[in-house]
């Protein structure tokens, strides 16, 4: 998992300094407890994200526009998703004159909730009028947040879904996370199952082909189809290779090597789906 890069496009900022205006103040419990929450629930429905600190983004944001699109960059990262969380008071003049940027370059904006109150921890009405002229710029409760979100993250070529076996895995989404390392030539996707159940999971991605990587545990090995309903037993885990140009080839463990091997049954075209399939090898368990 250290292959690669983790690119994500959508930008969480942390309401930091909205907790500097409330320290001593019971709300600043809340602000944190609803902050976590959503976290809890982004990372459950499988939200590729970052998180966004007010002060890296003084040090080292800028607005770009590639191929038409306004693009937030933070660093060498880029966005084109940025969501303001709920209880967002207050924003640095920094942060409020690149998001106003943004907006006016086309940028999508989702505040969870009324605009900012306070610049620099000042009483303001700047936020809220930068928020009213510009029409990319818009309010949404959290709910709505995190299905913009989610769909935002379906865009960019990988869906997955998990529930338990007994809850509808749209409305209940289960303890399952997953980390995607962007390749040359495709991607590396981890998923685990962190809960003591056994979770209902549908994977689907837009690359062309999937292999593994590597297992110990190869005698168990059994195939799951790129799309439709499998299963992930408690505290298992899988390692998956997608591939843009892929040669069907085994790979020997070595993910920038990708040196080639006898081809084996699960990196075959289906010729009745012309679905390609990959392999799951269990258990890959995570223990603590």
């Amino acid at each position: 998992l250290s292959s690669g890069k983790q690119v994500n496009r959508i930008l969480l900022i942390e309401p930091t300094t909205t907790c500097w205006i409330y320290q001593h103040d019971p709300k600043l419990g809340q602000i944190g407890s609803d902050f976590q929450q959503m976290i809890n629930r982004l990372e459950r429905m499988q939200v590729e994200y970052d998180l966004g600190s007010e002060d890296v983004i003084m040090r080292h944001g800028s607005i770009g526009v590639f191929d038409g699109d306004a693009k937030f960059r933070v660093g060498e990262c880029a966005y084109d998703l940025v969501v303001l969380p709920p209880h967002m008071e207050n924003v640095n003049g920094s942060t409020l004159s690149l998001l106003t940027e943004y907006a006016a370059a086309g940028g999508r904006i989702l505040q969870c909730g009324p605009a900012p109150t306070f610049l620099d921890g000042v009483a303001s009405d700047a936020p809220a009028e930068a928020f009213a002229a510009n029409e990319t710029w818009s309010e949404a409760n959290v709910d709505d947040a995190c299905v913009a979100m989610l769909e935002r993250t379906f865009n960019d070529g990988l869906r997955i879904m998990a529930s338990d076996l007994y809850s509808d895995m749209y409305l209940h989404p289960g303890p399952l996370f997953h980390h995607r390392r962007r390749l040359e030539d495709g991607e590396i996707v981890f998923i685990t199952n962190t809960s003591d159940k056994t979770m209902t999971i549908n994977v689907q991605s837009d690359k062309k082909a999937s292999r593994r990587i590597y297992s110990e545990y190869e005698e168990l090995g059994w195939v799951f189809s790129t799309s439709g309903f499998q299963y992930l037993s408690p505290h298992e885990s899988v390692l998956i290779l997608y591939e843009d140009n892929p040669q069907h080839n085994e790979l020997n463990g070595d993910i920038d090597g990708h040196a080639p091997q006898t081809e084996t049954e699960s990196d075959a075209q289906d010729p009745e789906t012309s679905a390609y399939t990959w392999r799951l090898y269990a258990p890959q368990q995570l223990t603590s």
